[in-house]
C-alpha cells in the first residue's frame, strides 16, 4: 500500500511539473514574433517634458502593415488630433478641422509643435525593438533577455517594466530621452494581430 501511494504521488508530482514549468521566452523568439506581426493596438498615456513646458495626452496607436493611425486625446477623452500614415505620407487632422500633410510624422510634428518627437522610431521602440532602419548604438537586456535600454537615433529608451497579458512580454513603462526632451510612456493595454 505504501509503495502504491509513493507511486501515485510520484506520477501526480511529475504531471504537475510538466504542466506548470514552461521554458522562458527567448529574446530572439520575441523579436522575430513582433517583427512578423501584421498589426497592433496600444492604448497609452504620454507625458512630454522640456525645460519650457509639460504636455500630457492619451494616445491610441493602431499599427497595420499599410501604416498607422494615432489618436491623440485629452484627459477628458476628447479627440484632439488624428495622425494617419500610408505609403504616400502623413496627414494630421485637428479637432478644429485643420489639416496638415508631410512626408513623415517626425518632420510634420516638429513643424507643428516645435518638438522633435520620434514617431518613426516609436513604432519599434514601443514594442521593445530597435528600429531596423536606424543605426543601433547600444542595447542592454535583463536576465529574461528583455530589452532594458536602447540607444538609437539620438534617443535613449529605458524600459522600466513589462506586462505579460499578451502572447509575449510587452513594454508597460518606458522613459525616452533626447537632449532636453523627456517622454514618459505608460501603456495600459496591448492588442497584437497576427495572420
Amino acid at each position: 500500500m505504501r509503495f502504491f501511494m509513493i507511486l501515485v504521488l510520484t506520477i501526480v508530482l511529475s504531471a504537475c511539473a510538466t504542466t506548470q514549468v514552461q521554458p522562458p521566452q527567448q529574446a530572439i523568439d520575441r523579436s522575430e514574433y513582433l517583427m512578423q506581426l501584421t498589426g497592433w493596438d496600444a492604448h497609452m498615456t504620454v507625458v512630454a517634458m522640456t525645460a519650457q513646458e509639460k504636455l500630457k495626452a492619451r494616445l491610441h496607436w493602431q499599427q497595420t502593415s499599410q501604416g498607422y493611425t494615432i489618436k491623440l486625446r485629452d484627459f477628458i477623452g476628447r479627440t484632439v488630433a488624428v495622425i494617419e500614415s500610408d505609403e504616400f505620407g502623413v496627414v494630421a487632422r485637428t479637432s478644429k478641422g485643420q489639416q496638415y500633410q508631410g512626408a513623415d510624422a517626425d518632420g510634420l510634428l516638429a513643424d507643428l509643435t516645435g518638438l522633435k518627437l520620434p514617431i518613426n522610431g516609436l513604432k519599434y521602440w514601443l514594442q521593445g525593438l530597435a528600429d531596423p532602419q536606424q543605426k543601433l548604438l547600444r542595447i542592454t537586456e535583463s536576465e529574461n533577455q528583455l530589452p532594458q535600454m536602447i540607444e538609437q537615433a539620438g534617443w535613449t529608451i529605458h524600459y522600466a517594466s513589462y506586462q505579460y497579458d499578451e502572447r509575449v512580454p510587452m513594454a508597460k513603462n518606458i522613459n525616452l530621452d533626447h537632449e532636453d526632451i523627456h517622454l514618459q510612456v505608460k501603456i495600459a493595454r496591448w492588442s497584437l494581430d497576427r495572420d
